[in-house]
């Protein structure tokens, strides 16, 4: 049965886990410590292609973005399954989870634009406890 009272809410939702290999005091610095791996989930609500007035397009999924040089089996032994991405380097992983967020959260790119018209860093301006 349809339900006519779901309409297109225009959201989009990511929720990102950052996996950190970081030294004995446990406390993550971006200058020393490699991100080693990105969990994340991803909701985008949006309207739909076609034409009908009650339906819309949801685009959910949960992923992984993994630093692995060399043992790309490790996950599969954890008994992790669904959408793993692995990457050779922490540059590669930050490309690949920049491109992923670009791909499904268009209002990303405003903000950054309107950020660098603005000369203020968006990213850097909403960091939490490392300096700018």
């Amino acid at each position: 049965m349809i339900d006519f009272h779901t309409q297109c809410q225009y959201l989009s939702l990511v929720s990102v886990e950052v996996h950190v290999a970081t030294r004995s005091d446990l406390r993550p610095d971006p200058e020393f410590d490699e991100i080693r791996a990105v969990f994340y989930s991803l909701h985008v609500d949006r309207p739909a292609t076609v034409s009908a007035v009650t339906s819309h397009d949801d685009v959910t999924g949960d992923g992984i973005v993994v630093v692995s040089r060399d043992s790309r089996h490790l996950l599969k032994m954890t008994g992790v399954s669904g959408n793993v991405t692995y990457v050779d380097t922490e540059q590669d992983l930050l490309s690949a989870v920049t491109s992923l967020v670009i791909q499904y959260v268009a209002h990303t790119q405003f903000v950054l634009y309107a950020g660098t018209l603005l000369k203020v860093s968006p990213i850097l301006e909403t960091s939490v406890g490392f300096p700018s």
